[in-house]
């Protein structure tokens, strides 16, 4: 059984760069007819700039996974400020568990599991596999 996070993750880390002080708030959904090798995939990731932060919402949109590889588990992205390096400060969302048949059960709580790897590709790393190490 592998347990993921899946629906509105909230995910806030400060910069650790300087920028200009601009808010601005895009957000990126996977293709139609996305899939993975466990089936078809549907998110979004929106992305919200503030004064030194970056606040990121991860939504599972798939309905009714039943494979742990339709589920949200990293997300590497790039700041137009070149920042490569930042400080997760808070996180909030549902967990799910898919087993292997397929079936699905909540899991209360907030995640734990995500972490926030620095320098990756140029870039910054949001992961829930790695334990705090960058996840190809």
């Amino acid at each position: 059984m592998r347990k993921k996070q899946v629906c509105a993750c909230l995910c806030v880390f400060g910069l650790l760069a300087a920028g200009a002080v601009r808010a601005d708030t895009i957000t990126f959904v996977t293709p139609i007819g996305s899939t993975t090798s466990g089936g078809a995939v549907d998110a979004s990731a929106t992305f919200v700039t503030g004064n030194g932060t970056v606040a990121i919402t991860l939504t599972d949109l798939e309905t009714n996974p039943t494979d742990a590889a339709q589920l949200i588990s990293d997300l590497n992205f790039t700041l137009s400020n070149g920042a490569t390096s930042g400080t997760l400060s808070s996180i909030s969302g549902q967990q799910i568990t898919v087993a292997s048949g397929g079936s699905t059960t909540l899991v209360s709580g907030d995640p734990t599991h995500w972490f926030l790897n620095n320098n990756v590709n140029g870039g910054l790393q949001l992961d829930a596999l790695g334990n705090g190490q960058p996840y190809a």
